[in-house]
């Protein structure tokens, strides 16, 4: 029974992910997996090609991390005041929503969508908010907001 190496070029389910070096049956390699393009057979040039390959998607992805991390930062040190008109007690005429913390960062310079701002429930008083803004899978940005009376 022979077993051969092969770099998965697709995720293969109960095998592996892209980018994995897996050893396979003999056949399973040769008659399913390299014919549909599912894998690549693990010789020395393949591994040296992956390898790189890999090396330079970090790199791009560290570099795309790193952008996010300074916009986050710079949105962090904003802090975004909103005038609503106001009724007794306090309460706001309306309410903050994700829209309005959208056009508000929009005017300092960020377009940000407003799916992307965390805003469990509108704001429906006077104070001071902090929003979480998610830039990337795993950076977000907390923006302070202060609602104040018209």
């Amino acid at each position: 029974m022979s077993s051969m190496r092969v770099i998965l070029t697709e995720d293969v389910p109960s095998l592996g992910y892209v980018g994995d070096i897996v050893n396979v049956k003999g056949g399973f390699g040769r008659n399913f997996l390299i014919p549909r393009n599912k894998a690549m057979m693990a010789d020395s040039k393949n591994v040296k090609a992956m390898e790189h390959a890999k090396f330079i998607a970090e790199h791009k992805v560290k570099k795309i991390q790193g952008e996010f991390q300074g916009l986050a930062d710079k949105m962090s040190a904003e802090k975004l005041t909103l005038t609503h008109k106001v009724g007794e007690e306090g309460k706001l005429f309306g309410s903050v929503t994700s829209l309005e913390i959208e056009k508000a960062l929009s005017a300092k310079g960020f377009e940000i969508d407003h799916r992307k701002i965390g805003l469990e429930k509108p704001i429906k008083e006077l104070g001071e908010f902090t929003v979480s803004v998610k830039l990337h899978k795993d950076i977000s940005a907390d923006v302070k907001i202060e609602v104040v009376a018209e």
